[in-house]
């Protein structure tokens, strides 16, 4: 018989504001499982998202840190398949947590979501083969906007990496964290007013 596990959303020890973490609803019995990836009414989101990616990658990977400059997006993740170490900062100037990074192990087995605001810089290091991460976004997404910080000169995180890791030189020419001005920041909107919440 179908069983459904319907839990609560629950947030992180080290959260940054706004950034949640969901349990999928499963349904399991001895044939397998299946897990609702999105229910809209349902969910905790309540943007309208108009993008899914799938990102695919092989292990010792490092991607980040990226975020969207002028048009900064809402995403949700979740990871189909694999294990990461997954990473995030927080460059809202008004936010309660500017600045501030956590990292999370995230594992395709667990059927668990992450939502992160816009505003906020993503990377991960790939910790396994066959890592499979689907994306939906809020915006849509536009590689000319793209932007990120050296992941190396966030300080409260141990990167998982070694001599085999593999890294764009792109990643490792972005500005340091304490490098960045206001103009670097990300332009956060108030979709209901218009106005400039974040960035300059």
């Amino acid at each position: 018989m179908m069983q459904k596990n319907m839990n609560k959303n629950i947030f992180s020890a080290k959260a940054i504001e706004g950034v949640k973490i969901f349990n999928l609803p499963t349904h399991s019995d001895e044939r397998g499982e299946l897990y609702e990836l999105w229910v809209g009414e349902n969910h905790f989101a309540t943007e309208s998202f108009v993008q899914d990616n799938i990102v695919k990658c092989k292990v010792n990977v490092l991607r980040g840190m990226h975020y969207q400059k002028n048009n900064p997006y809402s995403q949700i993740i979740t990871l189909i398949s694999g294990k990461i170490f997954d990473v995030l900062l927080d460059l809202r100037p008004g936010s309660p947590t500017f600045k501030q990074s956590t990292a999370y192990i995230l594992d395709g087995s667990k059927n668990i979501q992450l939502y992160m605001p816009s505003g906020i810089a993503h990377g991960y290091v790939s910790l396994t083969d066959n890592v499979i991460i689907s994306y939906k976004c809020n915006e849509k997404y536009q590689p000319t906007d793209e932007v990120g910080v050296l992941w190396s000169s966030i300080p409260e995180i141990k990167w998982p990496v070694n001599e085999k890791t593999k890294i764009k030189n792109r990643d490792q020419n972005f500005k340091k964290l304490n490098d960045l001005v206001d103009n670097d920041l990300p332009k956060v909107i108030d979709t209901n007013k218009g106005d400039i919440l974040y960035g300059c």
